[in-house]
């Protein structure tokens, strides 16, 4: 709640470091457009894509999204690397769909 009330939750117009995440298969990154990336992050569990948005999109470190959320470095780490992860499959699949037509 108290992130909502201070809007850090709120999602930026800069998606492009988002599009970086993938190194397995830039090109499949590259072909997404904005609105399907930011859908694909909004699927993600609210702790996983609230640490992913807090940590790529604002650029908040580890040590500064712990102290925020309440959690350790060690949970925001962990939440970030397993956010990646999801966006890497969803991306994969989507460039799969995309292929197959």
């Amino acid at each position: 709640m108290s992130l909502r009330k201070n809007d850090v939750m709120k999602e930026s117009d800069d998606v492009e470091q988002a599009r970086s995440l993938s190194s397995e298969s830039p090109s499949a990154v590259q072909d997404l457009g904005y609105k399907e990336l930011l859908q694909m992050i909004s699927e993600l569990p609210a702790g996983f894509r609230t640490v992913f948005n807090l940590y790529v999109i604002e650029g908040m470190s580890h040590s500064d999204i712990a102290e925020v959320l309440g959690i350790s470095e060690g949970t925001s780490r962990s939440q970030l690397l397993r956010a990646r992860a999801m966006l890497q499959a969803k991306i994969a699949d989507a460039d799969k769909r995309k292929r197959k037509r």
